[in-house]
């Protein structure tokens, strides 16, 4: 009901915006609907910031209606990188949302680089009161003040919840002075920044970390955990050099870990021939980590070290979490035949989506035999898997659930192959194939045809 009368209203702001230009100055308020102002107002609160300011423009009445009610100025997030909101303008908002002060702040990074005070808004914030901010996000600003950052967060420190602080300067005490100072963090998103870890105190109410950067042989991604113990959600993002990363690694440091996605990469490729690889990990590692695993929903790990995520670890993960695990994702990984025919053995009853690249050690019959073990598989990508061939597309086509596909450089499939996936599967939608050289065009043909051209992608045109 709220959206369809959200619909209509603005529906009739853009018919009115073209009937008559002056409607704005309210000399026609017959021409708007005339809903109670408590059904305009509830819809006015589900509309985006950026929305919010240009119904303000349509009449006086709307105008008043806005501009005076509070809850409408306490969440600013503006998403509109084009939009222009001045050091006056963000004044006039902050002003609005009444002494209890705004509850979000979200700024397009442009807003925040050139049209912004950013000195200034901050401590515009602080002059309003922040005892309910919650949520801040002030990625890419620049050329903020260590002092007034570090008295916002004692302001609000049993109040702010969600911090990105991304790109910003000096974010590496930013980064530990929230750490020490707020109590009830829970979100924290820091990309382009690398503090000291014993510097930091721990806090145990954050569950979400994200961060990305890149790191020298001396330091230690993982340190970056130790001050967050009860995480359950991570993200990494890292460029590195000479440094071996392993998933164990992580995992050992994560107890309640759910969602746990990684990614190391080095722009110097020849620099893998150079690492030595890690040591194996003993029993006691191993058996903590399927400990640490038994909460673990969705993993996905990749490296330029293929060891970084081999057999004995990604059998030690999923003997862990193998009934709750919905998604895995392995690039470059050494993983073989054995951690196949393990997964036969243990089976991942809520698998929902898999990939694999670059991962040539695994064998076609190991591969089928794996993916039997997965009844409620969804989505499937292989890229770079030479075990890719007709005999998995057969299998592939007898699976009730799959309906995403994606395949790429696969020299053994052939167009039989993939005419047998289509006649037998009756769930398949949609289908990406790059690479796959010996399948013929009138496959491809029959294919579009038989999924819909817009649901197919390959990396020729037929």
């Amino acid at each position: 009901m709220i959206q369809t009368l959200k619909n209509q209203l603005l529906q009739q702001k853009r018919s009115s915006d073209l009937q008559n230009h002056n409607d704005h100055n309210g000399d026609a308020p017959t021409k708007w609907t005339k809903f109670p102002d408590d059904v305009v107002y509830l819809i006015f609160s589900s509309l985006p910031f950026d929305s919010l300011l240009l119904c303000m423009r349509v009449c006086k009445h709307w105008h008043t209606l806005i501009s005076t009610s509070r809850g409408l100025w306490q969440d600013i997030v503006v998403d509109d990188a084009a939009a222009v909101i001045t050091t006056s303008d963000f004044r006039l908002y902050v002003s609005r949302a009444g002494k209890n002060g705004i509850r979000t702040l979200s700024l397009a990074r442009p807003v925040g680089l050139f049209s912004l005070d950013t000195n200034e808004a901050i401590s515009i914030l602080l002059q309003h009161g922040v005892s309910h901010l919650r949520y801040l996000d002030i990625s890419c600003w620049r050329l903020l003040s260590t002092p007034t950052i570090l008295r916002l967060f004692e302001s609000a420190n049993k109040t702010l919840k969600h911090l990105n602080i991304s790109y910003v300067n000096n974010g590496d005490d930013f980064l530990t002075h929230a750490v020490r100072t707020c109590q009830n963090l829970e979100y924290l998103e820091c990309h382009g920044c690398y503090p000291v870890a014993s510097t930091m105190n721990t806090l145990t109410s954050v569950k979400t970390f994200v961060w990305s950067g890149k790191i020298s042989p001396q330091q230690s991604i993982v340190s970056l955990i130790r001050p967050f113990p009860s995480l359950e959600n991570a993200s990494f993002d890292c460029s590195c050099r000479q440094i071996s990363l392993r998933l164990g690694e992580f995992i050992l440091r994560l107890p309640k870990i759910k969602r746990l996605d990684i990614h190391i990469y080095s722009r110097l490729h020849y620099i893998r021939r150079y690492v030595d690889p890690p040591g194996p990990l003993d029993d006691d590692a191993l058996q903590k980590i399927t400990s640490n695993s038994h909460n673990l929903e969705y993993l996905s790990f990749s490296s330029f070290l293929d060891t970084d995520a081999g057999d004995t670890q990604i059998q030690a993960v999923l003997r862990g979490c193998s009934s709750k695990m919905q998604s895995l994702k392995l690039s470059r990984s050494s993983i073989s035949d054995e951690t196949m025919l393990y997964i036969s053995t243990v089976s991942l009853p809520q698998l929902r989506e898999l990939k694999l690249a670059n991962c040539r050690r695994i064998s076609g019959a190991s591969l089928v035999t794996a993916i039997r073990a997965c009844p409620n598989l969804q989505s499937l990508e292989l890229l770079y898997v030479p075990a890719v061939d007709d005999r998995l597309l057969e299998v592939l086509g007898q699976s009730s659930r799959l309906e995403t596909l994606n395949i790429g450089f696969s020299d053994h499939l052939t167009g039989q192959g993939l005419r047998l996936l289509l006649d037998k599967s009756s769930t398949l939608r949609r289908l990406r194939m790059i690479g796959c050289r010996n399948v013929d065009s009138d496959t491809l043909k029959y294919t579009k045809h038989h999924l819909g051209e817009a649901n197919c992608i390959f990396d020729s045109d037929v």
